[in-house]
């Protein structure tokens, strides 16, 4: 793994629209409260983000933003997660770098029937990116990294090879939105389930939850709204916009599933603390069926592997 700091802090987000031209596969993860931003290691001159004690009270630490392009190696299977799939990720992963990390979601019961916009995901997903963009309180970093398996995956020549053809296809220009957005027209939009039975459901919900001596904590509910407009949308855009004009949490999703992952979170978190959220995906060539979701709409449960 190559690490660059950069002495500013740049938005992932802003960062990621700037590759616009690309057709490799793309992610973002994101935070939404700046208190619960965890501290996480810095990259140093050895380059594994090893720090010492008292760098772990620099501001410039908090990681805010994640952004990722091209797959340096991915896992996805329509059978529920293992144990054995676990140990798989983990082959590529390390304690002595723990800034490669794995980015994906396992549906919450992988063993219901899939919807037709998660079929490209299967039951779970993960990846590690190619080229990472990290954003700091303050500053950023950039990191290149290959992953090869001689016998199942690629030789480290090839995956060399392709990390180069990646590099080739990142613009070093970063673009800002500045208010610029095109308007749409809404066309048509149906929800599934519809309102009535969401309510029901959310009622439902609540009361097995009040009721006495009920052990029963949490409920993740899902819902799908198709959102049909007169003119395709970038979803990097729309996402730009949403961040900065809605408060709650929302998922945004494509007919196409191969090219770009998005997350809001509450915390980036290892392994030994993760807790559910979004994972998202959407197409190469966004279209005009759009996929909006909000807080408690959630099939999918998010893990961050570092």
């Amino acid at each position: 793994m190559g690490l660059v700091p950069i002495q500013q802090q740049i938005e992932a987000l802003d960062w990621l629209r700037s590759q616009s031209h690309t057709t490799l596969p793309r992610c973002y993860f994101s935070g939404r409260d700046s208190g619960n931003i965890p501290l996480l290691q810095h990259a140093n001159g050895n380059g594994n983000g090893h720090a010492s004690s008292h760098d772990h009270e620099d501001p410039q630490q908090k990681l805010v933003s994640v952004a990722g392009l091209g797959s340096a190696v991915f896992f996805r299977h329509l059978r529920p997660f293992s144990l054995d799939d676990w140990h798989s990720i983990k082959r590529f992963l390390s304690k002595k770098c723990p800034l490669i990390r794995a980015y994906g979601g396992i549906r919450f019961d992988a063993r219901s029937n899939i919807a037709p916009e998660w079929e490209g995901f299967g039951s779970f997903y993960f990846m590690v990116p190619q080229v990472e963009f990290d954003e700091f309180e303050g500053s950023s970093m950039i990191a290149a990294t290959i992953a090869w398996d001689n016998r199942l995956l690629r030789t480290y020549g090839q995956a060399v090879a392709a990390l180069e053809a990646t590099m080739w296809q990142i613009s070093s220009v970063v673009r800002r939105l500045n208010g610029n957005s095109r308007r749409a027209v809404m066309l048509h939009q149906t929800h599934i389930p519809n309102k009535a039975s969401w309510d029901s459901a959310v009622k439902r919900a609540l009361d097995l939850m009040t009721r006495k001596n009920s052990t029963l904590v949490k409920v993740v509910l899902a819902r799908s709204s198709r959102v049909l407009t007169a003119v395709e949308i970038d979803p990097l855009e729309w996402l730009t916009n949403l961040q900065s004009t809605i408060l709650n949490p929302c998922r945004l999703k494509g007919i196409m599933l191969t090219s770009f992952v998005f997350s809001r979170l509450n915390h980036l978190h290892s392994l030994e603390t993760h807790r559910s959220d979004y994972f998202i995906e959407t197409g190469l060539e966004f279209p005009v069926k759009l996929w909006l979701q909000h807080e408690l709409e959630v099939e999918l449960r998010l893990w961050i592997y570092r």
